[in-house]
């Protein structure tokens, strides 16, 4: 019996050449040298042409982007059909050498771009490669101006900090419903979550925690649209650097690539965050964990994201524990902080540093944070914990100031319209002894141009409630105002003497007495004030005062007396 033979593409004889040339490719770039700077990568490009694909609908180009001695980091990507070009922006061109090769250096960077070109001609499966380099010099962005004004906020903070616990959804609704009704037309339009938190295992399919407590029945973009129904916005207390570990063990993807959450950790390293870890900067898939994290509070309606124990993760120490973690290589900080900064900048967050270390004076936050941290935190609030705790002593690490008065004085020499606002953490008026301490707390809060960030609870602020809602001084945050003082030095007793202008031209000088005793102040307004005034208003009387060349004032304990000079 004969064989029957069934012929098919796959087994016929391999047809004889028809004389066409096997698939040939070069490639080409429009430049070989690059000096890239924040100023002028948006406008340079990389053009990156290749030959060999000549219309074939068939052909796939492969390209592949590598730096000289990092074969391990390697960018690739697929163009199907008769593409045969790929531009590549600046701004690009820098993330992958900063980002993506790990590579943070002044001098040039030696880049391969290499293509290859798989086609079918004369029924053959046919390629080809070809290579060529390029030079770079990279630069590291820094973003120290902004356009924020510092905000007005309620935080449950008072209650965590009694009760060591978290706030229920039942009072958090009702503390809402009482800053809606009592702050909110006086400009506190935002209420935030603060620590202790219990939501370690309150993650969502990307591993990213979406509620303040595993008690609460909703999550944050449920609270985000409740606030926005009463004219409000919503803040998160989170860190994009940390890792649950339950949604590390869960094998879950980093979103939008094929890299375990497990991936970016590492479990053995020492760290004292409990249920949390660190994310490896330096792992494929970091990035995309940190940035996307921004990316999904943003989605959920946060406008605002407070980062804390960022002194922690920079070189794992803290002057009250000792060893909280390992010493991180130099780029790992600023990267980090980087990162989440271009991605709340990207939705309009505002990012607020809680913890930093503040090295060299906060160089390396002042350019990547919107806010900072000055001063250790509020616990259990009084004239104490804000101005008198290590009165004028400095100290080298966090916090470096354990008073939010010294703080202030310190670090106004970073601050100023459009740069890194000055945070002095919360504010509980009802655990104040007088009036005078109240009025002082608001004022300096708001002539060094922080927030006010009142902690008080709707069971606690009674009466002095008021002392949030001075509109003549508000007036002065709607304005975008920074104040200075005379000294930056916390035991010049110049320091105490504070003065900005506002866009009208108005300047504002505030004197206070830190001292537990009323004394006499001499304020010369030649000193303050480039003008003659027109007009001059007590801002906390809400009255005028005689227009004078010097002012004998008389301040009560812990008191201050707030001026608006006018032309």
């Amino acid at each position: 019996m004969t064989a029957l033979c069934v012929l098919c593409a796959s087994c016929q004889s391999e047809p004889q050449d028809t004389g066409r040339a096997a698939v040939s490719t070069s490639l080409q770039l429009s430049a070989t040298d690059y000096s890239l700077s924040q100023d002028n990568s948006s406008e340079e490009t990389l053009k990156i042409d290749w030959s060999g694909v000549d219309g074939n609908p068939s052909a796939k180009s492969v390209l592949t982007i590598s730096a000289e001695g990092h074969p391990e980091n390697v960018w690739t990507k697929s163009f199907a059909g008769g593409t045969s070009s790929y531009t590549m922006s600046g701004t690009a061109l820098n993330a992958l050498i900063i980002d993506r090769f790990k590579i943070q250096q002044d001098t040039p960077v030696s880049v391969k771009v290499k293509v290859k070109v798989v086609a079918s001609k004369a029924w053959k499966i046919s390629e080809d490669s070809d290579s060529a380099y390029l030079s770079v010099r990279s630069y590291i962005p820094v973003y120290p101006e902004h356009k924020h004004k510092a905000p007005r906020y309620w935080s449950p903070y008072e209650y965590n900090f009694l009760t060591n616990k978290s706030m229920s959804e039942k009072d958090w609704k009702t503390n809402i419903d009482w800053v809606a009704d009592n702050l909110k037309n006086y400009g506190f339009t935002m209420v935030s979550t603060d620590g202790w938190m219990n939501e370690t295992d309150a993650y969502d399919q990307d591993g990213y925690l979406d509620r303040h407590s595993l008690n609460w029945e909703h999550d944050y973009g449920y609270w985000a649209e409740y606030l926005e129904s009463k004219g409000m916005t919503l803040g998160v207390y989170a860190n994009p650097l940390w890792v649950p570990s339950g949604a590390a063990s869960a094998g879950i993807m980093i979103k939008g690539t094929d890299i375990p959450v497990e991936d970016i950790i590492n479990r053995g390293e020492y760290h004292n965050m409990h249920n949390y870890l660190w994310v490896q900067l330096e792992r494929p898939g970091a990035e995309e964990w940190v940035r996307g994290y921004v990316d999904h509070y943003a989605e959920m309606g946060v406008k605002y994201l407070r980062v804390d124990f960022m002194s922690w993760y920079e070189d794992g120490y803290d002057k009250g524990y000792g060893k909280v973690g390992p010493d991180r290589p130099d780029w790992m900080y600023p990267t980090a902080l980087r990162w989440i900064r271009e991605q709340c900048d990207r939705h309009g967050m505002i990012f607020s540093l809680v913890m930093p270390h503040l090295y060299n004076d906060a160089a390396t936050e002042k350019n990547y944070a919107h806010m900072i941290r000055i001063g250790s935190d509020t616990g259990p609030g009084g004239w104490y914990m804000f101005s008198d705790r290590d009165k004028g002593i400095h100290h080298q690490h966090w916090s470096q100031y354990s008073n939010p008065f010294d703080g202030f004085i310190y670090f106004s020499r970073i601050s100023g319209r459009g740069k890194v606002m000055l945070d002095g953490d919360f504010i509980r008026l009802n655990t104040f002894e007088t009036e005078d301490e109240c009025r002082s707390v608001v004022t300096l809060n708001v002539m060094a141009g922080g927030p006010l960030t009142v902690a008080d609870l709707c069971t606690s602020a009674g009466t002095r409630i008021k002392f949030y809602q001075n509109r003549e001084l508000l007036a002065l945050m709607d304005d975008g105002f920074v104040g200075k003082p005379k000294s930056s030095d916390p035991l010049n007793e110049d320091s105490n003497i504070w003065s900005g202008e506002m866009t009208d031209g108005s300047v504002v000088v505030a004197v206070f007495n830190r001292k537990a005793t009323a004394g006499k102040r001499s304020l010369k307004i030649s000193d303050v004030c480039t003008f003659t005034p027109g007009s001059v208003r007590d801002i906390w009387e809400h009255k005028a005062v005689p227009v004078q060349d010097t002012y004998e004032l008389e301040i009560p304990a812990h008191g201050c007396i707030v001026y608006r000079l006018s032309k």
